[in-house]
């Protein structure tokens, strides 16, 4: 099984080798086969990092060994198939009347030449997706990881749709490397008076500040780590933000529009 890698697209890296637990009689009717294999605590790690915040997409290489009869099979040398060697033909149908009942076994070996079944083998490729929530819900489950499901609405009907929007955006970029979530946060503060607040709670000690004061620190603080990591100046030239930073910086984005979308007063 192999597992395609979002961040560089169009590459997969092979995942585990899956068997069948059990051999497999084929037959005309639809029919279940479970395959088994075994993942380490790191695959799962990598495999997350891999997804970059995707639906998971896996491709099973199907392998496949099977004996046939006798169409495509290879007579024994010498014989002409069907071959039946000191056999009359009321034997011979009484012994395919034994056969179909399964009833008694068939005369000794010396006495009927069959055809040598043919190998066959056959590969097959099959694609199919995980989408993200389940994929974090299956983590849980193996106690591999957790997640928190954040849904940010559209506050006050159209008047944060850019916000929303900005916040999607920024998903998109952080899968192609870019972190930057400015415009979300800057809704954030216009809406909440957060420099105004920030400036106010400078001249106090932290245990003095209000509660709206509290909350604008981290608005302020927020926006000016992502515009770190969106641009560099002289203090910022040698920042180096990973992956982790950025997702970390547009979860708290998300949650500062959620608490937004249900204040009520703004």
């Amino acid at each position: 099984m192999f597992v395609e890698d979002n961040i560089n697209r169009r590459q997969e890296r092979m995942l585990c080798d899956l068997r069948a637990t059990n051999p497999i009689t084929p037959t005309v009717r639809l029919s279940p086969v479970q395959l088994s294999g075994f993942i380490t605590d790191e695959q799962i790690r990598v495999v997350g990092q891999l997804r970059g915040g995707e639906d998971l997409w896996l491709n099973l290489q199907l392998n496949t060994s099977s004996v046939e009869w006798p169409a495509d099979s290879i007579p024994k040398p010498g014989a002409t198939p069907p071959f039946i060697s000191n056999v009359p033909v009321a034997a011979l149908e009484e012994i395919t009347a034994r056969v179909k009942d399964r009833s008694t076994p068939l005369p000794p070996s010396d006495s009927v030449a069959f055809e040598r079944p043919l190998d066959k083998q056959l590969t097959r490729k099959l694609g199919f997706g995980i989408n993200a929530g389940e994929w974090t819900a299956q983590l849980m489950n193996v106690q591999a990881g957790a997640f928190v499901e954040l849904l940010v609405p559209l506050a006050r009907g159209a008047d944060y749709t850019d916000a929303v929007k900005a916040l999607r955006e920024a998903l998109e970029l952080l899968r192609q490397g870019s972190i930057e979530a400015r415009k979300a946060v800057e809704q954030v503060r216009a809406a909440n008076e957060t420099q105004r607040l920030f400036n106010a709670g400078k001249t106090k000690s932290p245990r003095e500040q209000t509660y709206d004061e509290r909350w604008a620190f981290m608005v302020e603080d927020l926006f000016s780590t992502m515009s770190a990591a969106g641009h560099k100046g002289e203090v910022t030239k040698d920042f180096e933000f990973t992956r982790e930073d950025g997702e970390m910086l547009i979860v708290a984005t998300a949650g500062m529009l959620k608490r937004l979308s249900a204040d009520s007063t703004v």
